[in-house]
């Protein structure tokens, strides 16, 4: 069974000059499950891109932003950072050869490096997940419930394990998802950390 509607949802603010390292990017997050909107790839032939665009940025968790030289130099990036922040989205730039300015400004720069993009897309994984505060748990359960192979349950049991803020509803969930999506129940790697939290 597909959870999408669920999952960790990555919207990359980029200049289409920029592919090449937005494509980079979007192969590093996906190796940590998260569903991640380029526009380049997602949007159809005939679709209003428009409403897609805005449509993404209202549902996405994360907005990234590949700041580079040809990020100012794009018509929308700027657009659609300025809809990310009215919507009170979490916002990370990510700089290569250029400092943020405008709504970006304000937020710690994540450092482009070919050789470091796992330690890059974990550490913005780790960041997000602090920034979404007393519902960070609420949203981990939620990603374990949506998990889609055994492999990502098992990641978000184990960043779950680590939370000392589980109640009842937590675990009424946790154990639903136990009988209800078969990546859950079925992972080795999700089950120590699942019977970790249950026998709490």
């Amino acid at each position: 069974m597909m959870y999408q509607q669920m999952r960790f949802s990555v919207f990359v603010s980029h200049s289409h000059d920029d592919l090449v390292l937005a494509n980079k990017i979007e192969r590093s997050m996906a190796s940590l499950y998260l569903e991640l909107f380029l526009a380049h790839k997602s949007i159809q032939s005939g679709d209003d891109w428009h409403i897609t665009l805005l449509d993404k940025i209202m549902k996405c968790d994360v907005l990234v932003a590949l700041v580079t030289p040809n990020f100012y130099k794009s018509e929308y990036t700027g657009q659609e950072v300025g809809a990310a922040w009215g919507l009170g989205k979490i916002i990370f730039p990510i700089c290569n050869n250029e400092t943020p300015r405008g709504f970006i400004k304000k937020f710690q720069c994540f450092q482009y490096a070919d050789d470091r993009m796992s330690e890059l897309t974990s550490s913005i994984l780790a960041s997000a997940l602090r920034r979404f505060g007393n519902k960070k748990v609420d949203r981990l359960v939620d990603l374990l419930t949506a998990s889609n192979s055994y492999d990502e349950s098992g990641m978000w049991a184990r960043l779950l394990s680590k939370e000392t803020q589980l109640n009842e509803v937590h675990i009424a969930q946790i154990k639903h998802a136990l009988i209800t999506n078969d990546q859950v129940s079925g992972s080795r790697n999700a089950r120590p950390y699942l019977n970790q939290i249950l026998n709490q």
